[in-house]
Parts: C-alpha cells; sequence; structure tokens
C-alpha cells in the first residue's frame, strides 16, 4: 500500500489544492498552528503553577469520592495501605497557597505533606483547612518569609461552555508535569447522596491516577476546575474518556473557610421535599420549622419552580444549588401557590452538624439512624415530645425510591414495623429481608401514620 507523507497527508485531511507547495502554510493550516500556539503558550504560563503532592496518609476514601463511585454503580477501587499517596495541586495565591484534593492528603494530620514545584524545587506544606464534603483541601507552602510563587487565577467554572476547549495537568502514574487537551463535556453532573455535594465539571482531557488536585484550565489560562475522579468501568480500565472536576466556583465559595482552618458549613434552606411532580420542579411536603423558609414564608404543598431565575427540574437540582453555595446570599425562589406565582426570598442557612446520612443504615431508599437529638438536629428537627421510645430517625428519603413513593419523609420517626418496635437500624434490616412488602408506621407532627413499601 503506497503511503502519503505528512505534506501530502494535511493536504487530503484539510482539503487543501494539491498544488499548494509545502512552505505556503495554506490558510486552513495557519489557524492550525496558529491554535496550537496558543494551546503551547497556555501550557507554558500553566505549568509553573502547577504542583506534584506526596503525601503520608491513612486507608480510605474520602466521603465525596466514596459517593460518586458508589452513585454511578464504579467498582470501588482498591485502596492501598497507610502509605505514600501522589497526586497534584494548583498554586492559586503567591503566597504559596495550593489547592487539592482532599483524597490526595488524607486525614490531614497523618504524616507530612512535600510539594514539588515545576523548578525542580521541593518543599514542605502544611494543611490550613479540608473540606470532606466537596473533597478539597488547602495546603500551606513553607518556602521561607516573603516567598512569592507562580499563581494561577481561579477563573468562572459557569462561563466556560460546554464543548470549550480546556487544558488539565497533573501527575499521570508519576509522569510529572504532564499536559492533556480535551473539552468540557458537560456540566452539573449530580446524582450522589443528597448530603454530599455533587455538581462536578465533565471533561474528555484524559486523566489517570496521579491527576487528582489537579487543575482544569480554560483558554483564558484560568482555572475552571479541580481534578477529583476517573470513570473506569473495568478491573483492568484506568479510564474511559470521562473525567469529573470540582467547580472553581464551588473552590471560590469554600476558599475563606478553609484559610481560616475551619470546614465549610453545610448549607440548607430548611424544607423536605415531597414526591417528584410530573411537571417538574420540587414539591414542598414539609417546612422545617424555625427555619428560614418557614420564615420566608414557604409552605407544604407549595412548588419550587426555579432558584434565581434558574429552572429547578428535580429535588437533586435543589439540593445540589444549595449544598454548593455557603450559608450567606439568599436565594429568590419561583414557587407556585394554588395557581398562583409567588417570588419568595429565602437565607440560605447553615444546618445543624450530626451524623451525615452515610453513617446510617439504607434501605429501600431510607437512610435509618438511632433517634438522637445530635441526629434530629442535623435535620433542623427537635425529637417530637410523645413519641414512643426506641424510634428510628428517618435522616434521608433518596428522590423516586420506594420509600419515597410511599410517602417517607425525612424527620419522620419510624415506631412500628410489622406491628412491633423496630429494635435499631440493623435489626430492621435483618427483619424485613426478602420481603416483597413492609408495613412501617411513623411518627409525624404529632400523629401516627401507616406507611407500606415495597422490599428493597
Amino acid at each position: 500500500m503506497r503511503r502519503l507523507g505528512q505534506t501530502a497527508l494535511l493536504v487530503g485531511l484539510l482539503g487543501l489544492p494539491s498544488g499548494v507547495p509545502a512552505h505556503a502554510a495554506p490558510p486552513d493550516l495557519r489557524a492550525l498552528q496558529a491554535h496550537s500556539r496558543a494551546l503551547e503558550a497556555l501550557a507554558a504560563a500553566a505549568l509553573p503553577t502547577t504542583v506534584l503532592v506526596r503525601a503520608q496518609k491513612a486507608p480510605g476514601l474520602s466521603p465525596g469520592l466514596d459517593e460518586l463511585h458508589r452513585a454511578l454503580g464504579l467498582p470501588r477501587p482498591s485502596v492501598a495501605p497507610r502509605g505514600e499517596s501522589v497526586g497534584s495541586g494548583v498554586i492559586i495565591d503567591p503566597s504559596g497557597l495550593v489547592i487539592t484534593n482532599l483524597h490526595v492528603v488524607g486525614d490531614p494530620g497523618a504524616g507530612p505533606v512535600e510539594v514539588t514545584l515545576h523548578d525542580g524545587r521541593r518543599l514542605a506544606a502544611r494543611v490550613l483547612g479540608a473540606d470532606p464534603r466537596a473533597d478539597l483541601c488547602l495546603l500551606q507552602l513553607e518556602g521561607g518569609a516573603g516567598a512569592r510563587f507562580p499563581a494561577a487565577r481561579l477563573g468562572d467554572s459557569a462561563a466556560t461552555p460546554v464543548g470549550g476547549v480546556v487544558l488539565a495537568i497533573g501527575h499521570p502514574f508519576e509522569f510529572p508535569f504532564t499536559v492533556t487537551v480535551g473539552v468540557l463535556s458537560a456540566k452539573s453532573r449530580r446524582g450522589l447522596h443528597p448530603d454530599e455535594i455533587a455538581d462536578y465539571l465533565q471533561t474528555d482531557a484524559p486523566i489517570h491516577p496521579g491527576s487528582s488536585g489537579g487543575p482544569l484550565f480554560d483558554l483564558r489560562g484560568e482555572v475552571i476546575g479541580i481534578n477529583t475522579a476517573i470513570y473506569a468501568p473495568g478491573a483492568q480500565a484506568v479510564g474511559e474518556g470521562i473525567g469529573f472536576a470540582i467547580p472553581s466556583r464551588l473552590v471560590k465559595d469554600r476558599l475563606p473557610a478553609l484559610q481560616a482552618g475551619a470546614a465549610p458549613p453545610r448549607a440548607t434552606l430548611g424544607l423536605v421535599p415531597g414526591p417528584a411532580p410530573l411537571t417538574g420542579g420540587v414539591a414542598v411536603a414539609r417546612v422545617l420549622p424555625r427555619s428560614r423558609a418557614a420564615g420566608a414564608g414557604l409552605r407544604p404543598g407549595d412548588l419550587v419552580t426555579d432558584a434565581d431565575g434558574v429552572g429547578v427540574a428535580d429535588a437533586a437540582a435543589l439540593a445540589a444549588l444549595v449544598l454548593t453555595r455557603s450559608p450567606r446570599p439568599p436565594l429568590v425562589l419561583g414557587v407556585e401557590r394554588g395557581g398562583e406565582r409567588l417570588r419568595l426570598t429565602v437565607p440560605v442557612e447553615a444546618a445543624p452538624e450530626g451524623p451525615a446520612p452515610r453513617d446510617g443504615v439504607r434501605w429501600a431508599g431510607l437512610t435509618l439512624a438511632p433517634a438522637t437529638a445530635g441526629a434530629a438536629a442535623a435535620l433542623g428537627l427537635d425529637l417530637p415530645e410523645g413519641a414512643p421510645s426506641g424510634a428510628l430517625l428517618v435522616v434521608d428519603v433518596e428522590v423516586g425510591s420506594a420509600a419515597a413513593v410511599a410517602g417517607a419523609l425525612p424527620g419522620d420517626l419510624l415506631v412500628g414495623l410489622m406491628g412491633a418496635p423496630p429494635a435499631d437500624p440493623l435489626a430492621w434490616v435483618e427483619r424485613v429481608g426478602g420481603r416483597r412488602v413492609v408495613s412501617a408506621t411513623v411518627w409525624r407532627d404529632g400523629g401516627a401514620l401507616q406507611l407500606v413499601i415495597s422490599g428493597g
């Protein structure tokens, strides 16, 4: 078979006239060369701002990464024993502030963290703050008083369009300072657990183990995301062209708390969604007492259609929107109530801290935990007076699950199972194992209700 030379191949690919001299650089080729030079300039400016991170860490995955693998149905990656972890990071301030993933560093107190700069210098780093829900960690380089470092600017992840060219830098398989190029494939990839932040960017720029914590740049040279996870459907696969990045909007929102050494608070509106309406939006099943939603006038039976002018498709979309905000600026909600359209301004508040839903036991879309004051406070509730002792608290109800269809709501107290007390979460699951239909008694708003739940 005849082999084409490089010039002839370009002529064929670009549809150029065969008589054009190779040295003439036809217009289409000049555009391609200009694009290449732009990427070269971007890489040259971005590389000095990126770092390789080595840390001593305990075994385990961050909560956010663990939820991502479960939500997408991926095989849980093997977790190495305590030892060295290698990942990536990006300097976001000339004083030496570095953003990376928490799962790269692991337990912030597990051991020393060392950062290698693009110029080869190795510096110690200390953890300033960490956010387990967002899988973010802020490091401070120990470069001496007054040291200045090349830094990247955090851009606006919302301004980069789907299909826009992006550039990733990381250290896959410890090949240092590797540059890959792709496009922004999608935004707002959601579907994780409702208590976890899930608003990922998706990209096809190759990302592999060792790239976690590294930056995703737009063509302006601004960081629009922090690469955090890859899709690997098989045991032997390490990446199928699908990577996920934490949007820069979320990083900027979390930064003040991380600099102060505090975990950013979880935000909440104080409402509990009901079954998904066929028309879209979020049906309000319950408004938590003393919450900002109650103070703003939101009522059970309302339908939330949009937030700050952006349509809300379902409860998961509203939850993701709220969880990615700091508890400061209010949301203006579009609400339908009995044929009337309202605009309600609801301040976003910090949710009381308590057991995360992942600490409970799951069945049929329910997440159950012992009914303690701390678990109830995490939902903005007080344990109701008069409720039978030994109840279980419904910490979470998965949207669209069998429990949601039956009418279960977060904050319900399970006081009976097939006519008997439920004992504890594990005993609940053992007792309902194999049953196709389960009858449960819940305590809600001062009274008992019967729910019939299909087996999970």
